[in-house]
């Protein structure tokens, strides 16, 4: 049995080809991205961990706890913290499912 090139078989195998080096250019950005929104979270978790000391630190007796600025700085440090923690928790979460889009989440807000 002889195959025979005809015109219908090349553009079948030439749409095959294309749909393929689609496919592998959908993949690798899809890769892309699930690696950065991992990176955004461990840069979340790090800034969480930072909010979380400071707040630790505004209250010690060795910086004045109990003082109003004090008390303020410990609540901005503690909301940061939580914004933290749930910008981690999204990216935490598009890492797992790329294809799908990030929302804004609102921005950080810090009271004077």
């Amino acid at each position: 049995m002889r195959f025979r090139f005809t015109v219908r078989k090349m553009m079948a195998v030439t749409a095959v080809v294309a749909l393929t080096i689609v496919a592998a250019g959908w993949v690798k950005t899809l890769w892309k991205r699930s690696s950065d929104y991992r990176i955004q979270a461990q840069i979340h978790d790090l800034s969480r961990s930072t909010a979380l000391a400071i707040a630790e630190l505004e209250s010690s007796p060795l910086t004045g706890a109990g003082s109003r600025k004090s008390e303020a700085a410990r609540r901005r440090a503690l909301t940061s913290a939580e914004w933290h923690k749930l910008q981690g928790d999204r990216y935490r979460h598009a890492a797992l499912r790329p294809w799908l889009s990030v929302t804004e989440g609102g921005s950080q807000s810090i009271d004077p």
